[in-house]
């Protein structure tokens, strides 16, 4: 179009006429009064003189007022408050940490939230879960081993309603191990069997679902701590005897690109 103005600018027409004509009608249009305002047909002057015809559709009756969508929305969270519906967790805020199991807790789970000072239930663990480990990777929740238990199950945060699932079984039973994130894989170290205090240390990878042992620690550990960082693990604390207090102040770190790394 405006090259097309630009050629013959004698073409372009006038605003005042447009206005004029507009005006003329406007005022040929009939009254408001009982009308039907679910559709009303009007016709406007198009720029080359014909006519073109919209139409307007309210829709008024169609809108709740603020009243009743503030009451909705009240009863809408009383519901998920009642009967416990799962949080959406991609909606979790960062200030929120999960508890997994402990003693006399059956197979509880619950996240706390930091900044309300307040405990949520999500679902519960298909196992008890008495002195297990847990960690998340990409948004997913793994947690192992417990009272006389290998067992490894998970939670996808993704999906809402989901439920825990088994996965593979670490190799040996594990009870107050340690474990922490390494290269996105699961490893968790030491622990008690039961009867002896754990020296050795098993990484899972999701991808596989399989649980790979890897070089023991140089020292028997439980209720220790495990912590990665760039790469290299590092063990330190916790007892190395079971029902005799003999507690550790050591600590020993593994890298695993290191052919002959020990902890």
């Amino acid at each position: 179009m405006k090259e097309c103005w630009q050629k013959d600018p004698s073409k372009r027409p006038k605003a005042t006429k447009i206005l004029e004509t507009t005006n003329q009608k406007m005022d040929e249009l009939p009254a408001m009064e009982g009308l039907d305002m679910e559709t009303l047909t009007h016709e406007l002057p198009a720029i080359d003189g014909s006519v073109l015809e919209t139409t307007t559709t309210t829709l008024v009756d169609e809108v709740p007022d603020v009243e009743t969508m503030k009451t909705e929305r009240l009863d809408h969270a009383s519901y998920n408050e009642t009967l416990g519906q799962q949080p959406n967790a991609i909606d979790l805020p960062e200030s929120t940490f999960m508890i997994v199991g402990g003693w006399n807790t059956n197979k509880l789970v619950q996240i706390y939230d930091i900044n309300r000072k307040s405990f949520k239930p999500l679902k519960s663990t298909l196992y008890e879960r008495d002195g297990s480990t847990i960690v998340k990777i990409n948004n997913h929740v793994y947690t192992a081993g417990g009272l006389r238990s290998n067992f490894v199950e998970c939670l996808d945060l993704n999906q809402v309603d989901g439920d825990w699932y088994k996965l593979a079984s670490m190799n040996e039973q594990r009870q107050f191990a340690a474990s922490a994130v390494l290269n996105d894989q699961m490893c968790v170290a030491g622990g008690s069997d039961g009867v002896n205090a754990l020296s050795s240390v098993e990484l899972y990878n999701p991808v596989v679902n399989i649980w790979t042992n890897i070089a023991s620690m140089q020292t028997k550990r439980w209720q220790h701590a495990l912590v990665s960082y760039n790469g290299r693990l590092y063990t330190f604390g916790g007892g190395e005897k079971l029902l005799i207090l003999n507690h550790l102040n050591s600590m020993k770190s593994y890298d695993p690109r290191e052919e002959n790394g020990n902890h």
